[in-house]
């Protein structure tokens, strides 16, 4: 659709200059009850005589593509420089008016994008605790199995053979907590897609898809290779 033109309205025609995602919901207004769908965004041809002579509305909400090499700070600029020039024009209306620009990922993101590091953070802080907690458990119980491994190994068992045991039991464990949590995180995007306790945009449209379980698979077998080798390495340390 991008660069064919469109017929609307009394039949002028319009270029099609980008295509949104499908159910795109931007929080143009505070109020959410105001929130309306939207097929098309078209160019405001002007101000009418009421806009124009009152110049009462001081909130306008705009999207906007900016040029190629035209960044947000330029951007930026170009509109402080036309604020300026209506406030000298107009200082009884627009001495107070200013324009900001905002990228539209920031503007989806909402106020917890400066948050979203920390939470990251918090996430993996508590995912470390975990593992560490996992392997302290682990090697406790290796270590009442100190006699068992001592027995195998007289019997003819490899380091290598004892080592892979733990890795497939820890990992065992990990597959079982990496598919909870999975299942958990699942279900806890859906409640909050349901009730949308956060403003965030399109939290109700945030499915676990490829990437996410991917992810989740590469912690899930790192947590596990470190919960199986500590104890491991830690009963080959104590033995004499």
């Amino acid at each position: 659709m991008v660069g064919t033109a469109v017929r609307l309205d009394a039949g002028e025609l319009y270029s099609v200059i980008g295509v949104m995602p499908p159910n795109l919901e931007l929080r143009l207004f505070d109020d959410r009850a105001r929130r309306a769908e939207v097929q098309i965004w078209m160019p405001k041809p002007g101000f009418d005589e009421i806009e124009s002579r009152l110049r009462v509305y001081g909130a306008w909400n705009v999207l906007g593509r900016l040029r190629p090499g035209v960044s947000v700070a330029d951007a930026q600029v170009d509109l402080d420089a036309i604020s300026g020039q209506l406030a000298h024009e107009y200082p009884k209306t627009n001495s107070s008016i200013s324009a900001q620009v905002i990228p539209l990922r920031t503007h989806l993101a909402g106020g917890l994008r400066d948050l979203l590091p920390f939470l990251l953070g918090a996430a993996a802080i508590l995912l470390i605790v975990s593992g560490a907690n996992v392997a302290s458990l682990l090697l406790a119980r290796g270590t009442t199995r100190q006699r068992e491994f001592a027995l195998r190994q007289a019997l003819g068992a490899s380091r290598l053979r004892l080592v892979r045991q733990m890795l497939v039991e820890s990992l065992s464990l990990a597959i079982a907590g990496g598919t909870l949590g999975l299942l958990v995180a699942g279900w806890i995007l859906a409640v909050l897609g349901r009730f949308r306790p956060l403003d965030i945009a399109l939290i109700d449209r945030m499915p676990m898809d490829v990437r996410s379980a991917v992810l989740a698979c590469g912690v899930t077998v790192i947590a596990a290779l470190l919960a199986g080798l500590i104890p491991q390495c830690s009963f080959h340390a104590r033995r004499p």
